[in-house]
């Protein structure tokens, strides 16, 4: 039997729909961290360079994902995803969440009603429903999520659908968080030798990080972080100027 001779410049097939004559097995989701339940936080994260995030629609690809304990541990969730993406990261938002709860439940939350409301980047047909994860994904934005091969799973919604679902959160799990003391050494600059690093307003108004005599100088990166942890979760040793600023859409759960 003859084969057909394949020209010299055939494609590589990453862009095709094609399942090279086989019934493949569909990708199944990832399981939330439902057993992870000490206090800690959401993070709700975005690059700067995403195409859906950088375009002109109100519409973010998100990813909701858990930390276990405070500031540094929140900061780390950046640190990790920094490498596999080429833009400037940032939080959308941050939800404290005491051990009550534990955070793993909180963000099978999320997840969960995210994924049966038509967010999710998975192209995953629940067997109950029959419905799609990604039905409610706008259709300009599936092709690049089609072959499902990126970081495990991201959602694509409006800031203010997101904001909704803050708020369900909040009815759901009715609590503040767990704040660690001032003595965490969680916090930026907490040593043996030097308490939690503090803000203060400078005379325009604007944060800047008081020293009190250290020697070591922080990278523009971490007090950035620090500050945004603070600000957007409400926690903060005592004696930071951050904890006068009322970010706009903050909910703390």
């Amino acid at each position: 039997m003859a084969h057909a001779t394949p020209t010299p410049y055939f494609q590589d097939l990453q862009s095709a729909d094609w399942d090279f004559g086989t019934t493949c097995k569909p990708a199944r989701p990832q399981p939330s961290h439902v057993g992870a339940n000490s206090e800690g936080g959401i993070y709700f994260l975005s690059s700067r360079s995403d195409v859906v995030t950088a375009d002109d629609s109100q519409y973010v690809a998100v990813k909701i994902g858990l930390f276990n304990g405070g500031e540094q541990e929140a900061t780390d969730t950046i640190n990790k995803q920094s490498t596999p993406n080429s833009g400037d990261m940032f939080w959308l938002h941050l939800l404290p969440v005491s051990k009550n709860y534990g955070v793993g439940r909180v963000e099978a939350f999320f997840h969960d009603t995210l994924r049966k409301a038509g967010y999710s980047t998975l192209a995953y047909v629940d067997p109950d429903t029959g419905l799609a994860w990604n039905r409610n994904v706008p259709e300009r934005y599936r092709g690049y999520y089609s072959k499902m091969m990126g970081g495990k799973e991201w959602f694509i919604i409006t800031r203010n659908m997101l904001r909704k679902y803050y708020v369900a959160a909040m009815k759901r799990f009715p609590f503040k968080g767990a704040i660690q003391s001032d003595e965490s050494y969680t916090w930026l600059g907490k040593s043996s030798c030097y308490d939690a690093l503090k803000f203060k307003f400078n005379s325009d108004g604007m944060p800047i990080a008081e020293m009190n005599g250290r020697k070591k100088k922080f990278q523009a990166q971490k007090l950035l972080l620090s500050w945004a942890y603070r600000t957007l979760t409400g926690h903060a040793p005592s004696g930071c100027c951050s904890l006068d600023v009322h970010v706009k859409g903050r909910h703390i759960l």
